[in-house]
């Protein structure tokens, strides 16, 4: 096959799997260009040490304060964004150009900038598949972070004279935000509507598309490079590892509270993998950490060698985050043989079996905290969780497995794009 494919991915857990992809690919004789702006990743797996990779310009208009007659007509319709202009005419020449190279079909990756790629918008017309891999949706429109950002404010916040300037500033600036939001959430809708074929990471995403759009989706597992994260059956430290960007959604204040709440002779370093995240949330978690007194310490954008060095050597994995669409960092862990304690929710309980590969309890940190003293007490427990992890992962997340189910995919839709009643409807 000869696949062009998108993307406009930071560094992280889709940048890997879109890297693992791309690599699994060409290794197998498909022929693969890649299209990115210069706003993606390029340094975190870089994909131009693997095959072609074209990077495009984004050029951003500086923007002016709109009006009150622009943001009053943003109610019902997009108002002049230049990042939106940007990125759109960014997609135009990334489709102009893979309309020239004779692809069998376009995969796209999803954007840091929308989730759900613009360039759909502009290869519709195409008469192959043009196929999306969507993590996951723009979760902070669809999900309380911890509140939803369009309900109603609360009582306390409103202004409670109604005769005062300040009430109706307050009442038409709240309007304008929630209006906002709700012409992004159409806009990302009637962008996802623009694939043949939208492929996902587990069947909590498959559900996930499903409440939000109310598209349907195809499960297709990633893969985990076996070569990698292995079981050096190193000796186990006196650690415990949190992996995850440092943010809200990967609930590193769970984490914090679970260490706390452990036998202070149990007590051990809680060490934190993030290769991102929000330096003011970072603040306040070294913060809360040391209210609590949790020895914690982050390491930022450590190498992949690094990374199993330490998968190896902790006693276990504490995996906190909030609704994980899929969750590389539990598999990883069960590959090099470190039980995880995990919360039993998202996508995690797919790759985390209770009592077999880790331990999954509720986001409670006393059930965490009870859970991690249960190994912490019971090495040959933790030893059997951890090797029964490490024998599971490759069985079913192997990135032969994966890679076999992504190209099933893409023969299908190839041979549905031919059939002679084709004309770009969903797949």
């Amino acid at each position: 096959m000869k696949i062009a494919i998108w993307h406009n991915l930071p560094s992280g857990g889709g940048k890997r799997a879109l890297h693992s992809q791309v690599t699994q690919l060409v290794q197998r004789g498909h022929t693969v260009e890649v299209w990115s702006p210069e706003s993606a990743d390029a340094t975190y797996l870089p994909l131009a040490d693997v095959t072609v990779e074209h990077r495009l310009p984004l050029k951003v208009r500086k923007s002016r304060r709109r009006t009150f007659t622009q943001r009053l007509h943003a109610v019902t319709r997009p108002a002049p964004d230049p990042l939106l202009e940007a990125v759109d005419a960014h997609s135009r020449t990334c489709a102009e150009e893979i309309r020239q190279g004779d692809f069998d079909l376009v995969l796209v990756a999803p954007c840091l900038f929308y989730r759900v790629p613009r360039i759909g918008r502009f290869l519709k017309d195409l008469c192959i598949p043009v196929i999306l891999y969507l993590q996951e949706p723009r979760r902070w429109v669809y999900e309380a972070q911890p509140e939803l950002p369009w309900i109603g404010p609360r009582e306390s916040e409103i202004p409670t004279n109604s005769f005062l300037p300040g009430y109706w500033r307050y009442v038409l600036k709240d309007y304008f935000r929630t209006a906002e939001i709700r012409v992004d959430a159409r806009r990302e809708l009637e962008d996802a509507r623009r694939y043949s074929l939208i492929l996902v990471n587990s069947i909590f995403s498959r559900e996930s598309i499903a409440r939000v759009y109310g598209l349907e989706a195809r499960v297709s597992y990633l893969g985990y490079d076996a070569q990698l994260f292995l079981n050096k059956g190193m000796p186990r430290e006196d650690f415990i590892l949190g992996l995850g960007s440092m943010d809200f959604i990967k609930g590193v204040d769970t984490a914090i509270e679970t260490m706390a709440l452990l036998p202070v002779k149990q007590r051990l370093p809680l060490v934190w993998v993030a290769n991102s995240g929000d330096a003011g949330y970072g603040a306040q978690m070294k913060e809360l950490a040391d209210e609590r007194g949790v020895d914690f310490t982050v390491r930022q954008r450590i190498d992949d060698q690094s990374l199993v060095d330490l998968l190896n050597r902790c006693r276990l994995l504490l995996y906190t985050s909030r609704l994980e669409p899929f969750g590389y960092a539990p598999l990883e862990a069960t590959a090099c043989g470190a039980p995880v304690v995990g919360i039993g929710e998202g996508g995690v309980r797919e790759i985390i079996t209770d009592s077999v590969n880790g331990l999954l309890r509720e986001r409670d940190p006393n059930e965490l905290a009870a859970a991690v003293t249960e190994l912490l007490g019971n090495p040959g427990m933790a030893r059997s969780l951890g090797e029964n992890g490490a024998t599971m992962a490759p069985q079913k997340f192997g990135l032969d497995i994966a890679t076999d189910a992504l190209i099933r995919h893409f023969e299908r839709a190839i041979n549905v794009s031919r059939a002679p009643a084709y004309n770009g409807q969903r797949i």
